[in-house]
């Protein structure tokens, strides 16, 4: 089965989709599985009352991690308020045991300033990666995850994917139109293994992270 990371479409595939949820914390459907979080392109200054009800879906079960959250200096909600709301989902990642998924666009300074500073504890993956190669290395370094989608068809992007150490990557749709098998296909490509095997490292992942036991890919 192959594991979509991070997409804000639901499926009827074979794969294992972590579908996001930005809003609507209160209402949880009784079937498939979830990441939820306050990104930082809909932040409003009444966030709490948000931050209350995302805390009460963080307990569900069908909740696996929290986010998409994060910093966005391109988006043009107030920056310290980002990095308020940043820091204490950060806070109730660490209260509940759940892994954090990332939204960092010209801000990784300051995410992994604000990681440190909180201390997180969890499991943290950066979904959507398509910066360099050294800046990989350093976040993979710091113990972080990197989660790939679209941009593998980008030269640059494949370059740098081809280098990383498969326990740090999982594979994602996000907002595209795009089946998780052709995401497996480019990055098996990019990779020079087979489907089978990639997926095999990325359950393995699945397992160190959320405690998921994927069935085999077939």
């Amino acid at each position: 089965m192959l594991l979509n990371l991070h997409t804000h479409h639901t499926t009827n595939d074979l794969s294992f989709a972590i579908v996001n949820m930005l809003k609507d914390f209160d209402v949880i459907p009784e079937t498939g599985f979830y990441s939820a979080g306050l990104h930082p392109w809909f932040l409003e200054s009444g966030y709490r009352a948000n931050l209350s009800s995302l805390e009460k879906a963080i307990q569900n079960p069908r909740v696996l991690a929290v986010g998409e959250c994060g910093l966005d200096t391109l988006c043009r909600t107030d920056y310290p308020l980002q990095q308020q709301c940043f820091r204490l989902q950060v806070q109730l990642a660490n209260h509940y045991g759940k892994p954090l998924i990332l939204h960092c666009v010209k801000a990784f300074d300051d995410v992994q300033r604000i990681l440190q500073e909180e201390k997180a504890m969890v499991p943290v993956i950066f979904h959507g990666y398509h910066k360099s190669g050294i800046l990989a290395l350093q976040l993979i370094k710091s113990g972080y995850y990197l989660s790939f989608g679209k941009s593998l068809w980008q030269l640059a992007t494949a370059a740098v994917f081809k280098t990383i150490a498969l326990n740090r990557v999982f594979l994602e749709t996000d907002a595209a139109d795009l089946e998780i098998s052709a995401v497996y296909e480019q990055a098996s490509y990019i990779k020079q293994i087979s489907i089978t095997q990639l997926q095999s490292e990325i359950a393995c992942n699945a397992k160190q992270v959320f405690g998921l036991n994927l069935p085999a890919y077939e």
